[in-house]
């Protein structure tokens, strides 16, 4: 997954075409393209949330926490993905393929380097993931159930 910034930083954009046109890489939103095909995998939406919110984002919440290795399953498994407060949230809602889970974007006044954990994305840290996670669940009930499974897996 890369952005079509990205992918233009290092190739130029007629070889960004031709790769589209000959089906080795395809677009699977506007501005986001993939290798490959088949259906979108959990991880590559997870990718797709990120790159469409923008420079400075990182996947929070309950996505991080999962993407971190927290095990389970829940009612609503939306993807959280935060970006500083002072840029306005990009309106997902026309970019996202169809069938992607929801994406929910957050703004935050405080995202450090410390609230920033390097990998595939960028994510926020266990903690974090964890503490925004159960603040954004929809019932108390659903709350504790994260940081249930959180203390269960040493997480």
């Amino acid at each position: 997954m890369l952005s079509w910034a990205q992918a233009t930083t290092e190739l130029t954009p007629a070889r960004v075409r031709h790769l589209l046109a000959t089906g080795r890489w395809e677009r699977v939103c506007r501005g986001i393209l993939r290798a490959g095909g088949g259906p979108v995998t959990v991880d590559q939406s997870r990718w797709v949330a990120v790159l469409a919110a923008g420079a400075d984002a990182v996947l929070a919440g309950l996505a991080a926490a999962q993407a971190g290795g927290l095990r389970g399953r829940w009612r609503h498994e939306a993807v959280d993905v935060l970006i500083p407060y002072q840029r306005q949230a990009p309106d997902l809602l026309r970019r996202l393929p169809l069938g992607m889970p929801a994406v929910r974007v957050r703004r935050t006044r405080h995202l450090g380097d410390e609230d920033r954990q390097r990998g595939r994305p960028d994510r926020t840290p266990m903690a974090r993931s964890l503490i925004d996670a159960a603040q954004w669940m929809r019932s108390d009930d659903d709350a504790q159930a994260v940081l249930a499974a959180a203390a269960s897996s040493g997480g």
